[in-house]
C-alpha cells in the first residue's frame, strides 16, 4: 500500500512503465495504436487539399407528389345532377368501375314532380303537333299559290303574245292593203290615159274597161281605212292583254306576300311552342337522370354521400364521390351507358404505358424555391426518388446513385404558389422506364434533384461559406458538361 501510495504522489519519469505497477502498465495505448492513429491523421491532412478538385454536381432540390399530366386523369369529384336524396349506392370505395358503369341512385324530394313534368311535356308536345301542322298547311298554300301565280302568268304572257301576233297581221294586212290601192291606181290611171288616147285614132280600151279598173281603184281605196281600223283594234288588245298580265302579277304578288307573313306567324309559334317543350323536355330530363354513371373508368377513391335513413339530402353540383381515373388514352371518348349495354358491359380498356405519343401520362410534381427558379430550364436532367422505393443518393455525385429515376423538367409554371415556390413537372426521361402505374400511382410522394452542373468541391465549400449563389444554367455548348450527358429532348 505505500508503494502504491508514493507511485500516486509521485510523476512517472520513464516512458518504460514500472513493473511494479501493472495496473498503469495495462491502461497504456499500445504502440501499434497510437501509430495507426498517426498515420490516418496525416492522411486525413494530405487529402484535404486533393478533395478540393473533386468534381461536385451543383443541384436544385425539389419536393412533392406523383400526378396525371393529363386533367382529365386526375382525381376528379363526382357531382349530383339534381336536388334530392341518396338513394342507394351501387360501388364501395375501392371498387373498380367502368366507363359508363352505374355509381348511384337518386330520388326527388317531391315524388310527383316526374309526373306532373310529363303531363306538362305531353301538352307541350301536343302544342308543337299543331304548331308544326300549321306550318306544314301554311307552306302548302304558299306553295299552291305560287303555283296559281305561275298558272296565271302564263296565260297573261299567251294572251300577249296572241294580241303581239294580231296586231302583226293587221299591220301586214294594212300594207298589203296600201299596197293594192298604189296598184290599183297606177292600173286606173294608165287604163284612162289609153282611153283618152283611143278616142281618136279607134277604140283600144273600152269604156267597160276604164270604168272596172276605177272600179278597182275605189274598192282598194275602202280596203285601206279597214285595214287602219283592224290594226287599231288589234293594239288596243294588246294593251288590254298586257294591263291583264301586269294586274295579275301584282295581284299573285300581293296574294304570295300575305301567305310567305302567315308562314313567318305560324314559324314563329312553332318556335315558341318548341322552345317551351324543349325547356319541359330538359325538366323531365333532368329529373329523370337519378342514376350517376362513371364518366370515365377508374376506382372509387372516397364516398362522400352516405344513403342514410330516407337518403342524405343533395343539391345539384355537390359532391357525391371522388374518382381516381385509370392512365388510358385521353383520345378515347368516355362509354356512355347506351354504349356500354350494346357492348353488354365488355366496352372496357386499361391502358398501361406511362406516355401517350409525345405526351407523359404520369409525371411528377414538385416544388422548388424561387431562389432557384432562374436556374432551371425545360429539358434539365432530373433524379427521382419515389417513396417506397429504396435508394442510395448522393445528390451530388449521381453517378454512385442507386434506386432513383431519371426525369427532364417538362413544365414550369408561369407564377407561384403564393408562397415564394414554384410548381414544375417532371416527365420521363427517353429511354427511362419509370414503374408501372399500378406501383407508382397518383400522390406518391417524391424527393427530386435538377442537375445543374459539375464544380470543384473546394468551390462549392467557398461559395457556401460565402453565401454566393449557384452557378447558372447551362449554355448549349456546355450540355455535353452535364453529368448525365447531352440531354435528349423529348420528341426529337
Amino acid at each position: 500500500m505505500t508503494m502504491i501510495r508514493s507511485a500516486f504522489r509521485s510523476p512517472i519519469r520513464s516512458a518504460e512503465p514500472d513493473l511494479h505497477l501493472p495496473a498503469i502498465r495495462l491502461s497504456q495505448t499500445p504502440r501499434s495504436v497510437r501509430r495507426l492513429a498517426f498515420g490516418l491523421v496525416l492522411l486525413l491532412f494530405l487529402l484535404l487539399p486533393a478533395a478540393a478538385f473533386v468534381p461536385w454536381t451543383q443541384t436544385v432540390p425539389g419536393r412533392g407528389q406523383t400526378i396525371a399530366f393529363h386533367p382529365a386523369r386526375r382525381p376528379q369529384f363526382i357531382v349530383s345532377p339534381i336536388e334530392g336524396r341518396v338513394k342507394k349506392w351501387h360501388v364501395v370505395e375501392g371498387d373498380r368501375v367502368r366507363a359508363g358503369q352505374l355509381l348511384v341512385d337518386l330520388v326527388d324530394n317531391d315524388p310527383l314532380i316526374l309526373e306532373r313534368l310529363r303531363e306538362q311535356e305531353l301538352l307541350a308536345l301536343q302544342r308543337l303537333t299543331l304548331a308544326d301542322g300549321r306550318v306544314k298547311d301554311q307552306e302548302s298554300r304558299l306553295q299552291y299559290v305560287q303555283q296559281e301565280r305561275e298558272v296565271l302568268l302564263a296565260e297573261a304572257g299567251y294572251r300577249v303574245e296572241q294580241a303581239q301576233a294580231q296586231v302583226l297581221v293587221a299591220q301586214q294586212e294594212l300594207e298589203r292593203a296600201r299596197f293594192d290601192l298604189q296598184r290599183e291606181e297606177l292600173n286606173y290611171q294608165r287604163t284612162l290615159r289609153l282611153y283618152r288616147s283611143s278616142l281618136g285614132e279607134g277604140k283600144v280600151v273600152s269604156k267597160d274597161e276604164l270604168e272596172e279598173a276605177e272600179r278597182k281603184r275605189n274598192l282598194a281605196k275602202a280596203q285601206v281605212p279597214l285595214a287602219e281600223a283592224r290594226v287599231k283594234l288589234a293594239e288596243k288588245t294588246l294593251a288590254a292583254a298586257e294591263a291583264q298580265r301586269e294586274a295579275t302579277d301584282k295581284r299573285t304578288a300581293a296574294l304570295i306576300q300575305t301567305e310567305e307573313a302567315a308562314l313567318k306567324a305560324a314559324l314563329s309559334e312553332q318556335a315558341a311552342v318548341r322552345q317551351q317543350y324543349l325547356m319541359v323536355r330538359s325538366q323531365v330530363q333532368r329529373q329523370e337522370n337519378q342514376r350517376v354513371y362513371a364518366p370515365v373508368a377508374g376506382v372509387i377513391f372516397r364516398i362522400l354521400a352516405n344513403a342514410e335513413a330516407g337518403g342524405q339530402l343533395v343539391r345539384p353540383g355537390e359532391r357525391l364521390a371522388v374518382l381516381v381515373p385509370d392512365l388510358e388514352d385521353p383520345s378515347k371518348p368516355p362509354i356512355q351507358p347506351a354504349e356500354l349495354a350494346l357492348l353488354g358491359g365488355l366496352a372496357y380498356s386499361f391502358y398501361d404505358p406511362l406516355t401517350w405519343g409525345e405526351y407523359p401520362a404520369i409525371v411528377a410534381e414538385l416544388y422548388i424555391d424561387g431562389n432557384d427558379l432562374p436556374l432551371v430550364h425545360k429539358g434539365a436532367p432530373v433524379l427521382l426518388q419515389f417513396e417506397g422505393w429504396p435508394a442510395v443518393q448522393l445528390a451530388s455525385f449521381p453517378q454512385v446513385a442507386a434506386g432513383t429515376f431519371r426525369g427532364e423538367v417538362y413544365l414550369i409554371d408561369p407564377t407561384s404558389d403564393g408562397n415564394g415556390r414554384f410548381r414544375i413537372l417532371v416527365a420521363p426521361a427517353a429511354g427511362e422506364e419509370w414503374p408501372a402505374y399500378e406501383y407508382l400511382r397518383q400522390g406518391v410522394r417524391a424527393q427530386g434533384w435538377i442537375l445543374l452542373r459539375q464544380v470543384p468541391l473546394g468551390y462549392e465549400v467557398w461559395r457556401v461559406l460565402n453565401g454566393f449563389p449557384l452557378v447558372r444554367e447551362l449554355k448549349p455548348a456546355e450540355e455535353s458538361a452535364s453529368p448525365l450527358g447531352p440531354v435528349q429532348r423529348r420528341g426529337k
